[in-house]
Order: C-alpha cells, then sequence, then structure tokens
C-alpha cells in the first residue's frame, strides 16, 4: 500500500513539475483525486509514527529522537507539520533516491567488470568475513568513490527547484526575484569543460576527495547551500556499505545491459526496472 502511494505521488510530481501553468488541488480530477489517497497514506504514516514515538516516550537515539528534541531560538520544539516534512526528508534519502542509485551502481559494476573487481577486493581487505559497521566507512574509499561517480552520471535528484531571491543575470538571461528556477545536476555533472570525457564511468575523478564539496558547482547531487539534502550523509554511507557487502557475496548479471534506459520521475531511475541474474561468489582457492 505505501509503494503504491509513493509510486503515485512519484509519477504527479513528474507530471506536473513542468507543466506551464498551475492545476488547482481543488479540481476533483482523477490525477488530483489519486494524488490526494496517496499523500493521505503517506501522512498516515508519518504522522503515525511520530505521535507513537512520542507517546511511548522511549528513546532509540536515531534521527527522529533528535528531530522530537530540536528546539528553535525560542525554545519551543517543531510542529507537526515540520516534523512531518523532515521524516518525509529523511524516508526520500534514505530509499526512494538511495535504491535509484544503488540501481545505478550495479548496472555500471556490471558493464566494467574491473571496477567492479577492485570494490571487492577492497571489500575482502577491510571487512574479511564479518558485517561492516560504522567504523568501517572511512576505509571503503574506492568503494566511495563508485558512489560519488554514479552520483555523478545518474543523480537521483536529477533537478532541483529554486526562487530567486534578488534580480541578477545568469549567462545573459534576465531573472527576476520570484522567478522559479529549475537547476539540474544532470546537466552540470556532463558538462565537458568540467568534466573530461563526461559520459565514461571512472570512479578515479573522485580519488582523494575526502569531502562532499560542490567542485564550485559542478558537482551537487545532493543540492547546495541551506537547502542540501539532509540525508546526504546517511544515504552515502549505506551505499557503501551495501555495495561492499554484497559484493563480497555475490555479483550482478545485467540482462541485456544495451536496453537499460533512464526515465526522469521525482527521481531519476532505470525505466522499467533493471533486469539481473545474482551470481553467488564460490568457495575461496
Amino acid at each position: 500500500k505505501l509503494d503504491a502511494a509513493f509510486e503515485e505521488l512519484n509519477r504527479w510530481v513528474a507530471r506536473y513539475s513542468f507543466v506551464p501553468f498551475s492545476v488547482p488541488m481543488w479540481l476533483p480530477t482523477p490525477d488530483n483525486l489519486k494524488f490526494k489517497r496517496a499523500r493521505a497514506t503517506f501522512d498516515g504514516l508519518l504522522y503515525g509514527l511520530i505521535e507513537q514515538r512520542q507517546k511511548s516516550g522511549e528513546r532509540h537515539n536515531d534521527m527522529l529522537d533528535a528531530l522530537l528534541e530540536a528546539r528553535d531560538e525560542d525554545g519551543q520544539p517543531m510542529a507537526p507539520s515540520e516534523l512531518r516534512d523532515e521524516v518525509a526528508g529523511l524516508y526520500f534519502a534514505g530509499h526512494e533516491t538511495s535504491a535509484n542509485t544503488l540501481t545505478w551502481a550495479f548496472a555500471m559494476l556490471a558493464q566494467h567488470p574491473e571496477v567492479f573487481a577492485r570494490v571487492r577486493e577492497e571489500a575482502d581487505r577491510v571487512l574479511g568475513d564479518r558485517p561492516a559497521t560504522a567504523e568501517d566507512v572511512a576505509k571503503l574509499e574506492y568503494t566511495a568513490m563508485v558512489v560519488k561517480e554514479t552520483l555523478r552520471l545518474y543523480p537521483a535528484g536529477w533537478i532541483l527547484g529554486r526562487t530567486a531571491t534578488q534580480d541578477t543575470t545568469l549567462r545573459g538571461y534576465p531573472v527576476r526575484k520570484g522567478d522559479f528556477l529549475g537547476v539540474s545536476p544532470f546537466v552540470a555533472h556532463r558538462m565537458e569543460e568540467h568534466w573530461p570525457n563526461p559520459d565514461r564511468f571512472d570512479p578515479e575523478r573522485f580519488a582523494g576527495d575526502k569531502t562532499n564539496s560542490n567542485r564550485n558547482f559542478t558537482y551537487f547531487p545532493f543540492g547546495a547551500g541551506p537547502h542540501m539534502c539532509i540525508g546526504i550523509h546517511l544515504a552515502q554511507v549505506e551505499m557503501q556499505i551495501v555495495l561492499a557487502m554484497f559484493a563480497r557475496r555475490a555479483s550482478l548479471v545485467v540482462e541485456q545491459p544495451e536496453k537499460v534506459r533512464m526515465t526522469s520521475k521525482l527521481t531519476l531511475q532505470v525505466e522499467g526496472g533493471l533486469p539481473v541474474r545474482v551470481a553467488l561468489r564460490g568457495p575461496a582457492t
């Protein structure tokens, strides 16, 4: 039920984000009615989680605890709607966007066996036979490079919305205060003046990069400035660990890689999913 609601929200946003006119939500169109039902399902889950935690009084030392304990300069807690928005942001960062990025990463590793071999070697060396921990993340340096290069070519948030706060000019085009702009990491990450041979998958571009620097706004898969995605660190850590743990035990064989296509919805996805075969790793010799 939640997956269906999430897919409907995704479809609605993708369909209406670039419509040149506003469609009032009070109009009982089929799309609006589906959107409202999906939003009610999604909100019911999030508000339910928040209320359950508040009533239980339990502490889990997680992000929800931190959000519930946060106070503004006047000592006031977040309003329910603010909590809902923050939790929704974490859900997107920890589920939808990470899943899409991992899908693209597996597609790239399947097509570049030499890169996969280095990820597996690093996982064997750093992890051995034990599960990964947060302390291992800093040591999985090449795996981090693979994640960053995947985000360069296939940023889940392929376009970001920003509102101009003042009049300005961008490359000769006048921009007025209040104008809504679409800023696309997908385009910026493939500009040849900043990324030589931009369509080539090459994790070595990020060798030695220990930060989440936007490189003067030429690399910003999580956005930039005060509205950078709140889930940036969570997403990168979980993707590193998933790739390393998987590479240790198996590899993926992509069926018909020539048919892998992009589709741009709310996030950048593999059209129709990624058909694969899982090849389990044989015993060490």
